[in-house]
C-alpha cells in the first residue's frame, strides 16, 4: 500500500502540473478536484468497505489539485506594473547579475534581477527578471550590479531551423524571466554583490576554464570545458550543430556520470570518516558541483539521484533507481512546475534516463552476439535505448533524426573517461604551472582531437541527419503510450511471472 501511495501521489501531482501547463486552468479547478477528492473519500468511509482503489483515487485527485494549484502559484512575479507601462521604449534600469554570463560568439547574455527603473529623475523600485543581450566586452560576472540602457520588451516565439515554433516566452518563464533586452548598453556600478558561496564556486570554475585555455588551443579547451563542466556555448554554433547532428551533444551536457565521479571522489577523500559524515561531505560536494555548473535541469536531476544513492549506501538500504528518478522529478517539478512542459533539457534528461533503466537491460539480453570487450555491448545497448526513448520527443520538437548516432557513440564513448581524467589533471596543474601540465595536456589534446575529428567527419556526411514531416504533440504522446505499454507487457512476462 505504501508503494502504491507513493506512485499515485507523484502521478497525480505531475498530471495536475501538466494539465495546468497545457491549458489555462485557474486555481478554481484545483478547488474542483479537491471537492471531488473529498467526495470520493466520503464514499470510501460511508460504504464501510475497505477498497484500496477508492482511497487511491481520492489521493490521486488530491495530488492533481495540488499540482494545478502549484503551477498557478508559480505564474506570479513575472511582470511588474512599472515595467509593463514602459514596454517597447528605451529605458534605464538597474539590477544585479544573478547568473553566470552566457558568452556567445557575438554577444553576452546576462540574467539580471531588475531592481529599479529610472523615470525622469525618479528611481522606482521594480521586481522582475530580464535576459539582457550586450557586447562581449567589457566582461561582467555573477554578483555585478549594473545599469542597463535599451529597449524593454517581452520575449516572443520564433521559428526554428526546421520550421517549428519555439515557445520562447514559456522557456524563459521557467526561470522566472519575463522581459528581454537586446543590444543593450551595460555599465558597472559595483562588484561582489551576490551570494559569496556561489561567487567562490564560480571562481573555481573560472580558474579551471582558465587552466584549460592555458595548455589547450581552441576548440579543444572549449570541448574539455563542455565535458567537465557543461560549458558548451563557447564551442561555437557550427560545432554545436555538428555534435547535435551526430548524436554526441550529450557529451557537452553534464550527466549522471559527472556527478557519480564527484560523489565517488568525495567518498574516497573522506573515507577516514564514519559513514554519516562521509555521506554528508560527499553530498555537499555533489551540491557544490551542481551549483558551480549552473544547476541546469540535467545536472540537478543527476545530483538528486546521486545523493539518494549515497543516502541508501549510508543507511544500508537498497537503492531503487526507478524510485529515485521519480523522487528527483517530483522534487524538481514541485520547486519549479514550469520545467515539466517548457524545459526540453529536463524532458530529454528524464526520457534518456528512463531508456537506460528500462530499455537498456532488454537490449543487453538481446544483443548477446556483440562482444563485451571494452564495454562495447553496454555502449551499444545504452545508445540505442536512449535513442528509442528520446526519438518521439525529438520528432515533435525538431523534426530531425541522426542516422549515425550509434556509430559515432561507439567510436567516441570509450575514450571519454580518459579524456576527462587527463584533461582535468592538466587544467588543475596548469593553474599552478602550465609547463608541468604540458605532458598531460598533450594526451588530452590527442583524445580531444580524435573526438572532434569523428564529430566533424560524420557531420559532413550528406545523410548524417534526416528531416521528417511534422509530428504533432498528440502523435508523440501516442507513441510514448504505446512504448510504455510494450515495456509493461515485456516486464510482466519476463520478470514478474
Amino acid at each position: 500500500m505504501t508503494v502504491a501511495v507513493f506512485y499515485v501521489s507523484i502521478a497525480g501531482f505531475i498530471s495536475g502540473v501538466g494539465l495546468a501547463s497545457l491549458w489555462p486552468l485557474s486555481a478554481a479547478y484545483a478547488g474542483l478536484f479537491l471537492i471531488l477528492s473529498c467526495s470520493v473519500l466520503a464514499c470510501y468511509f460511508l460504504s464501510g468497505v475497505s477498497k484500496k482503489r477508492i482511497l487511491l483515487a481520492s489521493l490521486f485527485l488530491l495530488a492533481l489539485a495540488g499540482g494545478i494549484f502549484r503551477f498557478e502559484v508559480s505564474k506570479t512575479g513575472l511582470t511588474d506594473q512599472f515595467l509593463e507601462s514602459n514596454l517597447d521604449r528605451q529605458v534605464i534600469l538597474s539590477g544585479l547579475v544573478i547568473g553566470e554570463p552566457d558568452i556567445r560568439e557575438r554577444e553576452a547574455r546576462l540574467t539580471v534581477r531588475l531592481e529599479q527603473i529610472q523615470i525622469g529623475s525618479e528611481q522606482i523600485p521594480v521586481i522582475a527578471k530580464a535576459l539582457v543581450g550586450t557586447e562581449i566586452y567589457p566582461r561582467f560576472d555573477y554578483g555585478d550590479r549594473v545599469i542597463i540602457r535599451g529597449k524593454l520588451r517581452h520575449p516572443e516565439e520564433f521559428d526554428t531551423a526546421t520550421g517549428r515554433k519555439f515557445n520562447y516566452p514559456a522557456y524563459l518563464a521557467k526561470d522566472g524571466i519575463g522581459y528581454q533586452m537586446s543590444f543593450a548598453k551595460v555599465s558597472l556600478i559595483e562588484t561582489l554583490q551576490g551570494n559569496p558561496i556561489l561567487s567562490k564556486l564560480f571562481g573555481i570554475k573560472n580558474s579551471l576554464e582558465r587552466g584549460m585555455s592555458l595548455v589547450l588551443p581552441e576548440p579543444h579547451s572549449s570541448l574539455l570545458a563542455g565535458l567537465l563542466l557543461g560549458v558548451k556555448q563557447s564551442l561555437g554554433q557550427i560545432l554545436l550543430d555538428d555534435f547535435r547532428i551526430v548524436g554526441l551533444i550529450h557529451l557537452v551536457v553534464l550527466s549522471g556520470y559527472n556527478l557519480t565521479i564527484v560523489g565517488e571522489f568525495a567518498r574516497w577523500l573522506f573515507s577516514w570518516l564514519s559513514r554519516v559524515p562521509n555521506f554528508i561531505f560527499a553530498t555537499l560536494a555533489i551540491i557544490a558541483f551542481a551549483l558551480m555548473t549552473g544547476a541546469g535541469a540535467t545536472v540537478v536531476r543527476a545530483a538528486i539521484m546521486a545523493s539518494l544513492a549515497l543516502l541508501a549506501r549510508a543507511s544500508g538500504r537498497t537503492y531503487e533507481m526507478t524510485r529515485a528518478l521519480l523522487v528527483a522529478g517530483a522534487l524538481m517539478v514541485f520547486h519549479n512546475p514550469k520545467i515539466l512542459v517548457f524545459d526540453p533539457s529536463f524532458q530529454l534528461s528524464f526520457l534518456a534516463t528512463v531508456g537506460l533503466i528500462f530499455v537498456s537491460p532488454i537490449l543487453l539480453e538481446k544483443l548477446f552476439w556483440i562482444p563485451e570487450r571494452g564495454n562495447l555491448r553496454e555502449v551499444v545497448s545504452a545508445t540505442i535505448a536512449t535513442q528509442i526513448m528520446v526519438l518521439p520527443f525529438l520528432l515533435y520538437a525538431t523534426g530531425a533524426i541522426s542516422t549515425i548516432a550509434l556509430a559515432s557513440n561507439i567510436l567516441v564513448l570509450g575514450i571519454v573517461p580518459q579524456t576527462m581524467l587527463f584533461g582535468f589533471l592538466a587544467a588543475l596543474i596548469a593553474i599552478l604551472s602550465p609547463l608541468f601540465a604540458l605532458p598531460l595536456a598533450a594526451i588530452a589534446y590527442g583524445l580531444l582531437s580524435y573526438i572532434l575529428s569523428v564529430t566533424t567527419w560524420f557531420a559532413g556526411l550528406p545523410f548524417a541527419s534526416v528531416e521528417v514531416p511534422w509530428v504533432s504533440g498528440w502523435l508523440a504522446f501516442l507513441l510514448y503510450a504505446l512504448l510504455s505499454l510494450a515495456l509493461v507487457r515485456y516486464y510482466r512476462l519476463h520478470h514478474f511471472v
